[in-house]
């Protein structure tokens, strides 16, 4: 049976994991998720979705994405989101979305990465991301083992009722704010019309006019723009320019825009 795993990933750490876990498993095929992707399938398959925690949720592309899947009602899906600090009831949400289309979740896994979302929070320092990114590596050899052999693995949930709160008020208000969030984007006077933020943007939400980039208003807020610009010119409001910039430092620019 083949397997195909879907990542959404902005700075890399959700591609990475979904490379990894690929890499131990036999045939598997990698899909960035992106608008309007097919998800008909006419064969048995183990499907995998791999994405980064956006206020103890899922990215609104990636939920999108899941509640459009159309499988034979005992296919294996799995389910893997990273994250800087807690899931919450992250896979809630997962789960909710399948239901729509009839699946069910057969196993989730959670995995620490650095936390990447300048707005709230500075870039982790080498030294607290080194332990962190060799732990992936093994963690994601143990979930392939258990994708290999379809193990049933109940969604983890944490922080308890506050969790459960937090992803059932908070995360659908977070989602609407996203989208029109860009408006807080602006490029600094280092800003050389490169163009690499609109080739990295997943949902194409950047145009370059008049050699600098203009956001359209359907951003899914993954900073991929911020943290991938060459000269460090692109600016989130008023924190961002006294913190750095990060992304997974085993991947290229050529991994994220798939040139």
């Amino acid at each position: 049976m083949k397997t195909i795993i879907y990542y959404f990933s902005g700075t890399g750490n959700s591609l990475v994991v979904a490379r990894d876990i690929a890499a131990n498993i036999p045939d598997a095929k990698l899909i960035r998720i992106m608008p309007d992707i097919p998800t008909d399938f006419n064969e048995k398959t183990k499907i995998g979705i791999v994405f980064p925690v956006y206020s103890l949720g899922a990215p609104a592309i990636v939920k999108n994405f899941i509640e459009k899947i159309n499988c034979p009602k005992d296919s294996y899906i799995f389910s893997v989101a990273t994250c800087g600090g807690s899931l919450g009831h992250t896979f809630s949400v997962v789960e909710k979305a399948l239901a729509k289309s009839g699946n069910k979740l057969s196993a989730a896994f959670g995995l620490t990465m650095p936390d990447n979302f300048i707005p709230f929070f500075p870039i982790p320092s080498q030294t607290q991301q080194k332990p962190m990114l060799e732990k992936e590596k093994e963690i994601t050899k143990k979930i392939a083992t258990n994708i290999i052999q379809e193990v049933k693995i109940p969604a983890p949930k944490t922080m308890g009722l506050l969790g459960a709160l937090l992803t059932g008020i908070a995360y659908p208000l977070a989602l609407k704010h996203f989208s029109k969030a860009d408006k807080k984007f602006w490029p600094d006077t280092k800003c050389n019309g490169c163009g690499v933020c609109a080739k990295v943007c997943p949902v194409k939400n950047i145009a370059i006019k008049d050699n600098k980039p203009t956001w359209q208003h359907h951003c899914e807020l993954c900073l991929a723009c911020l943290h991938w610009c060459p000269q460090a010119a692109i600016q989130y409001g008023k924190i961002s320019p006294k913190r750095g910039r990060y992304h997974h430092p085993e991947l290229k620019l050529t991994d994220i825009i798939g040139e």
